[in-house]
């Protein structure tokens, strides 16, 4: 199957709200994100920041003070200097890790007042979602994944199905882990190939919602050794041109090759058809918030093995004739007399 650049489904996260003087920051692991806090301005500025008893950055006489600070932090803070005259001792910090979620304490002294304000970080991991489908033995069945989640997704994600945009009853989730991260599984029994089934994710410690469809079209046929166009069209919910990734396979075999996909109107074409071509193509269309797959039927019909050899034959005999006629003109020519002199 061709790589999806899954295809990834990214929520540039930085959630701020301030509730009772505690405020909540939701940064994205790996990336930055700042860690809020004002003050009443004023002179000798001294500027603590701590996450629970750890030292994470300091500054007092008119620069930043880092003998103290915990190594984890080392090279990944920053304050906004220049704002600082203004009332902001806002953090920068860099490239979040895991273990920087918890409660961050920002204490500013100045000659005249103190302020203390606390910050709660969340980390936030990229997640990415994907529809599979498998035709076993009869058996239609569709699995929805949800993979590397952090934290834990017990109680803030759920997987929901329907049949024709209907709610039907979910079959429980799994969820597993891989080190700190978790996947999160529901699968679905294909009752009615004739309908529509519908995956649906809501991420609601990110705020994300992310759908995914099945369905089929109309079956295809042709003959042994012709061409054939296998059409896929896209919903418009998943025709986000910008981050479109379109991919085609043969149910239960690999890819098949890009070569062979109209990049236009997304239709996988097949040359020189055999019968090991005969089977179920899936059309697997997706964006970040979006997957839409559609699977087809081609059936390759044998070339009739009579026919072939009537045309073999025909065409022998044509050529025998053209011969025969070429001969018997030869042979005309030279028994003509020739003309005196």
């Amino acid at each position: 199957m061709k790589t999806q650049k899954t295809l990834p489904f990214l929520i540039l996260l930085f959630e701020l709200f301030t509730l009772s003087g505690l405020t909540e920051v939701t940064g994205r692991f790996a990336e930055d994100c700042v860690l809020p806090c004002s003050f009443p301005p004023g002179e000798d500025e001294a500027i603590h920041w701590k996450h629970g008893t750890t030292n994470v950055h300091s500054y007092y006489f008119k620069q930043d003070q880092l003998s103290q600070q915990n190594p984890g932090y080392q090279s990944r803070t920053a304050l906004f200097h220049e704002e600082i005259p203004k009332g902001n001792a806002s953090l920068k910090l860099h490239s979040l890790r895991l273990n920087d979620s918890g409660s961050y304490h920002c204490y500013v002294g100045t000659k005249s007042d103190k302020t203390d304000k606390y910050v709660t970080l969340k980390i936030a991991v990229l997640p990415y979602y994907t529809m599979e489908y498998e035709n076993k033995d009869t058996i239609r069945l569709l699995k929805c994944y949800a993979f590397h989640i952090y934290p834990e997704p017990k109680y803030y994600l759920n997987i929901t199905w329907g049949d024709d945009n209907k709610p039907i009853q979910t079959t429980k989730m799994s969820i597993s882990q891989d080190g700190p991260f978790f996947s999160v599984r529901s699968d679905q029994n294909i009752t009615n190939p004739n309908s529509s089934y519908q995956c649906n994710i809501q991420n609601s410690y990110l705020n994300q919602t992310w759908t995914a469809e099945w369905k089929t079209e109309g079956s295809l046929s042709s003959e042994e050794g012709t061409m054939i166009s296998i059409p896929c069209t896209s919903a418009e919910v998943c025709n986000d041109t910008k981050e479109l990734i379109i991919t085609w396979k043969k149910v239960d075999s690999a890819s098949v090759g890009l070569e062979e996909i109209n990049q236009r109107n997304y239709s996988l074409t097949l040359r020189d058809l055999t019968q090991s071509d005969n089977g179920e193509y899936l059309c697997n269309i997706s964006t970040p918030h979006c997957t839409q797959i559609t699977v087809r039927y081609l059936h390759v019909e044998k070339r009739n093995k009579d026919i072939d050899i009537w045309i073999i034959a025909l065409t022998l005999l044509l050529l025998v004739v053209i011969i025969l006629i070429s001969i018997l003109s030869f042979l005309r020519k030279e028994r003509e007399p020739l003309p005196s002199g």
